[in-house]
């Protein structure tokens, strides 16, 4: 069960400068969606240190106005994160039950940098099971537990039922 991400799907994204253009969480014909599509921006905040402290690199989403970050940071940004572009990156988990929970409100790059993780996991021959749910009304950018799933329920309450189904829940698979 992954929440709010992996803030690091593609720090290439949330760093370079300029910026990219929001993306699509969720969309049309997206395998395991659980909930609409939305538009999210991957960009790390403005002001925040943090990604600059896991990269060690001070450009991250701070160069000066009219300039870019270099292709240096870009390319070892890209190699840092999850989601590196590698044609032997491995997205296959056949005996594990996975599962995303992703707040829908846009407060911060979360949704859009799990989506770049969430995206590869494109048929159920990858995943024991699968779900990627949207979560409505959380009242901060990585609250999903205080959200509301698109059928109404708790996250919190949701995401407990998620892990104890017999199903697809936490069962011995190996």
């Amino acid at each position: 069960m992954l929440t709010s991400g992996p803030v690091l799907g593609d720090i290439e994204a949330g760093c370079e400068v300029p910026n990219v253009p929001p993306i699509t969480v969720c969309g049309t014909g997206q395998f395991g969606c659980a909930g609409g599509a939305w538009i999210d921006a991957p960009q790390y905040l403005p002001g925040s240190n943090a990604p600059q402290k896991w990269t060690g690199d001070n450009t991250c989403n701070n160069v000066p106005p009219g300039q870019s970050t270099s292709s240096a940071s870009n390319a070892a940004w890209k190699a840092e994160s999850i989601v590196e572009g590698n044609s032997g990156a491995n997205f296959s988990y056949p005996k594990t039950a996975l599962s995303g929970w992703l707040c829908s409100n846009g407060l911060g790059p979360s949704a859009a940098q799990g989506q770049y993780y969430y995206q590869n996991i494109q048929s159920s021959s990858q995943a024991a099971a699968f779900s990627l749910n949207r979560v409505d009304g959380c009242p901060s950018a990585e609250d999903v537990w205080n959200g509301t799933t698109s059928s109404g329920q708790n996250a919190f309450n949701a995401s407990v039922n998620d892990m104890v189904d017999p199903v697809v829940g936490c069962v011995k698979r190996h």
